[in-house]
């Protein structure tokens, strides 16, 4: 999905790109290489919501450990 306005975070074709767009421009900031600078603009827009909004704890469950699935996986496998 496109985003609206356009995208400029200067990334360059993601993380594994081979390609080398840009070559040797530096692409964060501060830098002095005439690269890009903060321009003070919100990252977002103001977002319109209705109902109750706020920050909550996720509920806590039974199986809200890291070691419980592969446990239960482990034993169900067999020897054979």
């Amino acid at each position: 999905r496109a985003v609206p306005g356009g995208a400029a975070n200067y990334g360059r074709d993601g993380l594994m790109a081979a390609n080398s767009q840009g070559r040797h421009a530096k692409n964060y900031e501060p830098n002095s290489y005439d690269g890009p600078v903060e321009t003070g603009r919100p990252l977002a827009a103001p977002l319109a919501v209705s109902g109750h909004t706020g920050t909550h704890e996720a509920p806590a469950h039974t199986k809200d450990d890291d070691f419980v699935q592969a446990g239960e996986l482990y034993r169900l496998m067999s020897e054979a």
